[in-house]
Order: C-alpha cells, then sequence, then structure tokens
C-alpha cells in the first residue's frame, strides 16, 4: 500500500492573553493539522467552505466531495453548478531552505503577491484547455502565520487576477483561524466599476512597502513590576510564554 504524502506545515491560530496573580500567560492556539497532504486539504477546504457559507458568498446548501487522485482536489457543488476547486498553498519558502519556521513575518507585499500570482499563472497553464469545457475555482490558503497577507496584498492580487489571464471563474484567499472559521477574501471576479473607481492604482507605487506581522516573543515587566508582552516578526517559544 502506497503511503500517504507528507505534507509540511506551520503554525497559524490565535493567542489568548490571561494575567493571574500579576502574571501575563500567553497562550497560542494553533491549528494542530494533520500530517498527510490529503487530511490537510480537507480541513483547509472544509474550513473555507463554513467561512464561505457564513458570509453567503456560497449557498449555505453548498457541498464538496473529494476527488480521485490525479483528478482536481474537490468538487464543489451549488444548488446551480458544479465546480472544481483546486488548492493552492502560498508559502515562499525558497529563501528559508523549505522550512516554514525558517521565515519571518516581515515581508514585501508586491513580492508575495507576485510570487502567487506567477504560481496561479503555472497553474492555469496546465488547466487551460478543460476550462474550456468546465469551471474551476481556485483557493489559495496559508498554514503559516508569517504568510498572512495585509490590504496590501490582497488588493495587488485582485488586481492581477483581474487584469491577467487565467482560467479560473473564482479565485479565494483564505487563512484558517481553526478548523471550522477563518479569513477569506475574494480575489476574482471583482466588478468592473471597482477598477474603474481606482483608476489610479499601480502595482508598482507598492513595490518597495514592507509589511511586519508581529506575535508574542517575550514576557518582560517594566520599572514598576508590571507585565508586559514583547511582540516580534519571529516566534521563539511563542506557546511557552508566561
Amino acid at each position: 500500500m502506497r503511503t500517504p504524502p507528507r505534507k509540511p506545515t506551520g503554525e497559524v491560530g490565535p493567542f489568548s492573553l490571561t494575567f493571574n496573580g500579576g502574571t501575563a500567560v500567553v497562550q497560542s492556539h494553533f491549528i494542530q493539522f494533520p500530517p498527510t497532504k490529503e487530511a490537510v486539504e480537507d480541513l483547509v477546504a472544509e474550513g473555507f467552505l463554513a467561512q464561505a457559507r457564513r458570509e453567503a458568498i456560497l449557498p449555505t446548501s453548498s457541498r464538496i466531495h473529494r476527488n480521485a487522485v490525479d483528478d482536481f482536489d474537490f468538487t464543489l457543488e451549488t444548488p446551480s453548478s458544479l465546480r472544481y476547486l483546486e488548492l493552492m498553498e502560498v508559502a515562499p519558502l525558497e529563501a528559508a531552505g523549505g522550512s516554514h519556521h525558517a521565515t519571518t513575518g516581515s515581508f514585501r507585499p508586491y513580492d508575495l503577491a507576485r510570487g502567487a500570482m506567477d504560481k496561479l499563472q503555472q497553474k492555469s497553464n496546465r488547466y487551460f484547455g478543460v476550462a474550456r469545457s468546465t469551471r474551476i475555482v481556485l483557493l489559495l490558503y496559508i498554514t503559516h502565520w508569517t504568510f498572512t497577507p495585509n490590504d496590501t496584498t490582497i488588493m495587488l492580487l485582485q488586481y492581477w487576477c483581474h487584469h491577467e489571464a487565467h482560467c479560473f471563474d473564482e479565485v479565494y484567499f483564505y487563512q484558517p483561524h481553526d478548523n471550522t472559521c477563518g479569513m477569506l477574501s475574494v480575489l476574482h471576479p471583482t466588478p468592473k466599476q471597482h477598477w474603474q473607481q481606482c483608476g489610479g492604482f499601480d502595482p508598482e507605487d507598492c513595490r518597495q512597502d514592507v509589511m511586519h506581522n508581529l506575535v508574542p516573543v517575550a514576557v518582560q515587566t517594566d520599572d514598576r513590576g508590571h507585565p508586559g508582552i514583547v511582540m516580534g516578526t519571529a516566534a521563539r517559544g511563542v506557546s511557552k510564554l508566561k
């Protein structure tokens, strides 16, 4: 029997801060991702579907079905149509030796978005012929907090998805918060009127922007003994902070 392929994942999820007898306690609530690629995709797809129903992006009766190997990842069934659903993790790990945990929360939104868009185009090129006879939905997602997109990242992806040819009928970006909910952004389609109103938007204006995603990295007290949280762009024992 073939061993299911394992999928490297990072850490993503909320933090909580409590005070116990004057001591600050920070706890992470990271998602416990399963080890295999298929199981990770199942978790992400189900969370996406629940969030899309919650936000009325998809009808409440929508369902997803896992497809056979060497097919599209899922079939998305709604009352009005059947669509294929493909998943693509946004995780530029080339400069980090392939490790999520070697990345930091500092990044250029332009580079993150452009890299994701280039991979989207590569996937589109593989499916272009098939897309002429069926509808394909692409779901971008993350499993590590360092790649959490800001508004600039999302707008760049929306802009390029609107202005560059690809085969996808719909494109979404999903950041899971737990197994059933997360942050969901519609990347494509966006109304033409939106880009007419934003006619002066130029991606090159964002090329040098830098984003810093912060997480708790330490707890320290001030000169009066009051505890405080030190934030940083690289997690160091976050789940053990007290």
